[in-house]
C-alpha cells in the first residue's frame, strides 16, 4: 500500500493525481516484494522558515520515522536548495537522521516547484528577483516520485534537476 503523509499543497494534490493514473507494476523491479508499505513523507511547513518551526517540523519527521516499521519504506521528499535558510538546514538533518536510523528508505531532493513560493512571489510583485533559479514543474516531480516508488537499489539519495533561469528573466515574463 502506498500512502502519502499529509498529501496537501501542490505537491500532494499532483502526487495523489499521478498514483490515481498509474499501473504500479510498470515500476516494479523484478523479485520486489508486492506486501510492503511505501510511505511517501512529503509534509514540511515551507511557509514559516524561523528556526522554532522549522525545529518542530524534525521533530514531528523524527516521530514519524521512529513509529515505522523497518519493513516500511519511506520516501523523503526534500530539497536540493543550498539557500542559507533553517528550512534547508533541518530538511538535511532530517535526511541524514533518516538515512542513519532507516535501512528501508531513500530521499528525493528536488529544486523549486514551479506554481506557489518565489513564482508566486514575482507575480504579486512581493518579491525582488535575484541571481539565477532552478525550477521543476510540480507535474514533473510528481512523475519522478513516482518511477522510485518501488526501487530498490543501494543509493539512498536522488537528485532532480530543473531548468536554470535568471530570476529577472521570470519576473519580466510573469510581469507582462
Amino acid at each position: 500500500m502506498i500512502k502519502l503523509v499529509n498529501g496537501r499543497g501542490q505537491l500532494g494534490k499532483a502526487l495523489s493525481k499521478e498514483l490515481e493514473q498509474t499501473n504500479y507494476t510498470l515500476f516494479r523491479e523484478p523479485g520486489y516484494g508486492d506486501s510492503e508499505d511505501v510511505s511517501i513523507y512529503h509534509t514540511w511547513n515551507v511557509k514559516d522558515k524561523s528556526q522554532i518551526k522549522q525545529s518542530f517540523e524534525l521533530k514531528k519527521f523524527i516521530r514519524f520515522v521512529d513509529k515505522s516499521s523497518s519493513d516500511q519504506k519511506i520516501i523523503f521528499i526534500s530539497t536540493s536548495s543550498q539557500k542559507e535558510s533553517w528550512y534547508v538546514h533541518y530538511k538535511q538533518v532530517a535526511e541524514a537522521y533518516l538515512l542513519t536510523n532507516h535501512s528501508n528508505s531513500f530521499v528525493l531532493r528536488f529544486p523549486l516547484f514551479i506554481g506557489k513560493g518565489p513564482v508566486l512571489g514575482f507575480k504579486n510583485k512581493t518579491m525582488v528577483p535575484y541571481g539565477k533559479m532552478e525550477l521543476i514543474s510540480v507535474g514533473d516531480a510528481a512523475h519522478e516520485v513516482v518511477q522510485k516508488i518501488y526501487y530498490n537499489g543501494n543509493v539512498r539519495c536522488f537528485t532532480f534537476r530543473g531548468e536554470v533561469v535568471n530570476a529577472q528573466t521570470i519576473y519580466k515574463v510573469l510581469s507582462v
